[in-house]
């Protein structure tokens, strides 16, 4: 419903004004489609549930990052996105999974899909919650960031990028 697509301008967008070149753009933007890949192989009863999942689900769920990167090592042309897709949920704290990275080992390609995936979770509606207000999500990520989950710079590049371009939408001048 959009999600893939919101992603990829979120992160290309984001990786235009850090500069990244052309390369990382197009990483970037198969990535932001790519990134949750994995999940065609978690049961619906499980990806929908409408509750709290359990332990056990949950654990299930985390799976879906490193299956999503064995899916894309069989196609040569997604090297450059295995990264994004597999280290997504990766935490700066290393309490993120598949595999526990922490600091600057999480490629800086996928710190920026985890930010402008958080992003758009919280501000569309999930079978769990209906969606959050921008300003009350924005309060969510950097209260997250400064607890360990991501860059707390880059949260802040994303969050004033996002409101400039809404601001411009309203046609209230940046």
């Amino acid at each position: 419903e959009g999600h893939c697509e919101r992603l990829a301008e979120y992160a290309t967008t984001l990786g235009k004004h850090l500069n990244l070149d052309q390369a990382d753009l197009d990483a970037l933007y198969r990535g932001a489609f790519l990134h949750d890949v994995g999940k065609i192989a978690i049961p619906d009863r499980v990806l929908l549930k409408k509750g709290r999942l359990t332990r056990k689900e949950y654990e299930l769920m985390k799976r879906h990052s490193a299956i999503g990167d064995d899916l894309c090592r069989t196609v040569q042309s997604f090297e450059a996105v295995r990264p994004i897709v597999r280290h997504h949920h990766e935490r700066v704290d290393g309490r993120g999974y598949p595999d526990g990275l922490a600091g600057d080992r999480i490629p800086l390609l996928a710190q920026i899909v985890s930010i402008v995936d958080v992003f758009d979770a919280l501000t569309t509606d999930r079978p769990y919650r209906k969606a959050l207000p921008t300003g009350t999500a924005y309060r969510m990520m950097r209260d997250d960031a400064r607890g360990g989950w991501c860059q707390e710079d880059l949260v802040a590049v994303f969050i004033d990028l996002h409101r400039a371009r809404e601001l411009e939408q309203a046609g209230i001048a940046v």
